[in-house]
């Protein structure tokens, strides 16, 4: 993260302390990092450091039948739709009775319009990335129609509100990809001439979340377990969102945390013994890759080119390959060691498909 500032600083803390009081973390400031997180006591490898719930989430336009948009559930076999789909815009559902009657209270109205106004401005759209695209439209649509509510007290923020959102960094646009330029170009244009009847908002505004979406938002990602469901990320995903607390973990190619979802919730972890007041890292992208590819997929995607110690030695690369980096093919799982009361040795898992390295065998 990019923003600077006392204010914006005690603001941190203040979200903090609101999120969850069991956080390991506090935060520091510098003029090359801007605010960051750091330990704030010695950790041990596995213990918890954040458990964060969404800010604001969506599942992304290929799945949002198929993932409830309330609590983010999907089932077992994930190509079952959800028990409620919305008549009006087809573009929400729910699994349950209780999900449904918690998004009428924001959905329906306005937003049930929007999004169906949505599916008619991209229904001709014809791009390789149309679903992408209407995934961010649906993300920046909801975000500005809660915060019009908001401010007519229609609707009260859980831990944040939209004027927090913006003190994250914006998207370094110059250097992201071709493709990802026109994705965010879209979005602004489309809603701010196609919408400007249902969303009380500026162009500014629009651009405003556009460009923090880009350079904070998380993806949730279905699990791999085992071998036939090793896939990309991108396949993965089934949702998007912004988690304002853990924006300010930076990247890093040689992570010292992993994070895990559950129910929509992110979860940090040390993946190894942690001094008090390290900075606190983890990876934006599979690991699985070479030095280049790595920078090339994070100046394409997040607008910088990383600078990390395995980015800057390659044998350092190579054992961090062999030591954290799962050997099964396009996982990119990080290894955990985890202790077992089976075993006299600590058992090494990987926390994405759950391959036993030492037994070479799933979990």
């Amino acid at each position: 993260d990019r923003s600077r500032g006392g204010s914006a600083m005690e603001r941190l803390e203040q979200w903090l302390s609101r999120c969850s009081s069991r956080a390991a973390l506090c935060f520091q400031t510098s003029p090359v990092k801007g605010r960051y997180a750091v330990a704030k006591k010695d950790l041990k490898q596995g213990e918890l450091i954040l458990e964060e719930e969404p800010f604001i989430a969506i599942p992304m336009d290929a799945r949002k039948l198929f993932v409830c948009d309330v609590c983010l559930r999907y089932e077992e076999d994930r190509n079952v739709p959800m028990k409620h789909t919305c008549l009006g815009c087809e573009s929400v559902a729910t699994c349950s009775d209780q999900c449904y009657d918690k998004l009428n209270s924001t959905h329906a109205g306005l937003e049930c319009q929007a999004f169906g106004r949505l599916r008619e401005l991209l229904k001709d759209e014809k791009s390789s990335f149309v679903h992408d695209t209407a995934s961010l439209h649906r993300l920046v649509v909801r975000l500005l129609l809660l915060k019009h509510k908001y401010q007519h007290g229609q609707y009260n923020w859980k831990d944040y509100t939209f004027d927090d959102l913006l003190t994250l960094c914006c998207t370094n646009v110059p250097t992201v990809s071709s493709r990802k330029k026109v994705i965010m170009d879209m979005t602004s244009q489309n809603i701010a001439s196609g919408m400007n009847d249902l969303l009380p908002s500026t162009p500014e505004e629009i651009e405003a979340v556009v460009s923090r979406e880009g350079a904070n938002a998380y993806g949730l990602y279905y699990p791999s377990r085992g071998p036939s469901q090793h896939q990309s990320s991108e396949q993965r995903m089934f949702a998007s969102g912004f988690y304002l607390l853990s924006s300010f973990f930076n990247h890093s190619c040689h992570p010292n945390v992993y994070k895990t979802l559950r129910d929509g919730t992110y979860l940090f972890n040390a993946l190894h013994d942690i001094p008090a007041g390290t900075e606190l890292c983890h990876s934006y992208i599979d690991l699985d890759k070479n030095t280049n590819q790595r920078r090339q997929e994070l100046l394409a995607n997040y607008g910088f080119v990383c600078s990390c110690k395995r980015c800057e030695g390659d044998e350092l690369d190579d054992r961090y390959m062999e030591e954290y980096i799962c050997p099964k093919h396009a996982c990119g799982g990080l290894v955990v060691s985890h202790t077992s009361v089976e075993y006299d040795e600590p058992i090494r898992i990987c926390h994405r498909c759950g391959f036993d390295v030492d037994m070479e065998e799933y979990t």
